[in-house]
């Protein structure tokens, strides 16, 4: 879908929100003609408050519209507006849907599933478990993952649904070219290239606090189901939850320990009628789809194939090369848990075996835990 630049200059005006963009376009037919207005045609027009006026008129003045418009495609950036056909049909249905999202990547399927999987930046264990798992099961049974690309369960769970061969995407809170946070630069750009990456926010924002309840809008609408893994009585998280039950979305929560500040958030959500998500299955039930076994263990089983091909030193080698296959299909280990995990092996051998799969790129090690490589689930 092309845009033009005169799309690009309204989409990085803020202050004219969706609903009086669209309004102008229903009286004026188009963006250029809506840039080319007079400042005095402007200051006439009825569907804008004074304000937006203001902010309009002193923008659009200062405004490079076509160097705008060359550093968007130079960055392979696209845009949707809110008339075109490939605009999310989710999205249309929620009060004040953007008139414009800027993306990389892809934009979500209208005819597959989603599920939003949001919860604590700074998570416990148990929540990073859970986000791995839950994500994982849901995008190899064919769920869309929408997530905020944030720290902790929002990013935890995006790149276990790559992991796992299926189509995450990820709303910022920032302009679609400013990565935030920084750490997850490099599931920024794996996002661009299997699944999407979007924003409403003009070219270059910077993530500002209030932009983060807007996007949160966002990946509520963009979702059937929205799934709380972990967040405090008090959070952001719960910010999207009361968006998500505005419009008419199926709120589900993790329950947890009793004494977690972290599922203090979730048990009370569930207490006060969220589903509870006590399985990943119960998630698939809702949206109407069987729990196929097949599908989640297909990745394992192409990770067998390729071990079969290495060079293996003897039968014994091979068999704990599949055991720890099993391990890390599930969770990442460092080596001393794959240690305790395993039997009848020294801390040599499993170092060893651990330094082959390497070398294949079956596994890879990132801050000192193992996990299976991407090309492996795919």
């Amino acid at each position: 879908m092309s845009f033009n630049k005169y799309q690009v200059g309204l989409a990085c005006i803020e202050e004219l929100g969706g609903a009086p963009i669209r309004r102008l376009l229903e009286k004026y037919g188009d963006e250029e003609a809506i840039w080319k207005m007079t400042d005095s045609e402007v200051n006439g027009l009825l569907t804008l408050t004074d304000k937006q006026k203001e902010a309009y008129i002193s923008k659009r003045r200062r405004y490079d519209l076509d160097k705008t418009y060359e550093y968007v495609t130079s960055k392979k950036v696209k845009l949707v507006a809110y008339r075109d056909s490939i605009y999310p049909t989710q999205l249309k249905k929620i009060p004040s849907p953007p008139s414009y999202l800027f993306y990389l990547g892809n934009l979500p399927k209208d005819d597959v599933p989603s599920v939003s999987i949001i919860g604590a930046r700074m998570c416990s264990e148990y929540g990073k478990e859970a986000a791995k798992y839950y994500s994982s099961v849901l995008s190899k049974n064919g769920v869309q993952v929408i997530s905020g690309l944030a720290s902790g369960i929002d990013g935890i769970s995006q790149r276990a649904a790559l992991d796992a061969d299926g189509s995450s995407f990820g709303v910022l809170g920032s302009g679609i070219d400013v990565c935030y946070p920084v750490a997850n630069k490099s599931l920024y750009k794996d996002l661009a290239i299997i699944g999407g990456v979007i924003s409403e926010n003009p070219i270059g924002s910077k993530p500002l606090p209030y932009h983060f309840p807007m996007r949160n809008r966002i990946i509520s609408g963009l979702s059937d189901i929205v799934l709380v893994v972990e967040a405090k009585e008090k959070s952001g998280t719960l910010i999207t939850v009361s968006m998500a039950l505005e419009q008419g979305k199926d709120v589900y929560a993790l329950p947890g320990n009793y004494n977690s500040r972290l599922s203090l958030g979730c048990n009370k959500l569930i207490a006060d009628g969220a589903g509870i998500a006590y399985s990943p299955e119960v998630l698939l039930e809702e949206l109407g789809m069987k729990y196929n076994i097949e599908k989640q263990n297909g990745a394992e089983e192409r990770i067998y194939n390729r071990l079969s091909k290495v060079d293996w030193t003897d039968e014994d080698e091979y068999k704990t090369a599949k055991e720890l296959i099993k391990l890390l299909n599930k969770h990442d280990y460092d080596i001393n848990q794959l240690y305790e995990e395993l039997k009848d092996i020294t801390i040599e051998q499993l170092s060893y075996i651990l330094m082959k799969l390497s070398m294949e790129n079956i596994v890879s090690d990132s801050l000192g835990k193992y996990h299976l490589c991407n090309l492996c689930t795919s």
